[in-house]
């Protein structure tokens, strides 16, 4: 779950509300951006990334002045990027690096809909590489002294983890579970139809 709104400049804070893929490495953002002006918050004026400037859809975002107050609620935005990119906020004539958003690509890739034989294994996630990518980049893991492996302090649950595996469980078309091994399970993820 994202729960901060920080980006690496001090001067803007984002957040995003959707992340959608529309082909290959480009996503569709849609969310808001402030840069702090003093006391008040204000629109940014673009965004690019590597000096390119990116197509920016500006939007009215009244919610977000009651907690980042400002005059202007035109602080959404919607705007398409390249995963792994840095995304440079200009406001005015100033220029800040903010970072990229892979961590919101993660948090909004959600799951597969359709019937898989093997859920935790085959397709969980509907982009399993980009998460998988993510967390390898993004979360430090370190040795763990009672288990196998390495462990993360950071915690990263994608919006609805527990739910899908709920509905897995309690429901009456799927959740066959078979035990292959004392490690290994397998889920049938399938309708008895």
């Amino acid at each position: 779950m994202i729960q901060n709104h920080f980006t690496k400049n001090q001067h803007v804070y984002w957040y995003f509300d959707s992340v959608t893929k529309k082909f290959d490495n480009i996503y569709n953002a849609v969310g808001w951006i402030v840069v702090k002006d003093g006391n008040e918050f204000k629109p940014v004026t673009s965004l690019s990334t590597n000096q390119i400037e990116i197509p920016l859809k500006q939007l009215s975002r009244p919610d977000v002045i009651q907690i980042y107050p400002g005059k202007d609620e035109m602080v959404g935005v919607e705007f398409e990027f390249m995963a792994g990119e840095e995304i440079t906020v200009k406001f005015g004539e100033i220029e800040y690096v903010c970072g990229n958003i892979d961590n919101y690509i993660a948090f909004y890739s959600g799951f597969k809909t359709e019937n898989k034989g093997l859920i935790v294994v085959d397709n969980f996630y509907s982009d399993p590489d980009f998460v998988r990518d993510f967390a390898m980049k993004n979360l430090e893991f370190n040795p763990s002294n009672y288990h196998k492996g390495k462990r993360s302090k950071d915690r990263f649950i994608l919006d609805g983890t527990k739910e899908k595996l709920e509905s897995i469980e309690n429901s009456d078309d799927y959740g066959k579970i078979i035990k292959i091994s004392d490690n290994l399970w397998w889920i049938n993820f399938r309708s008895r139809e």
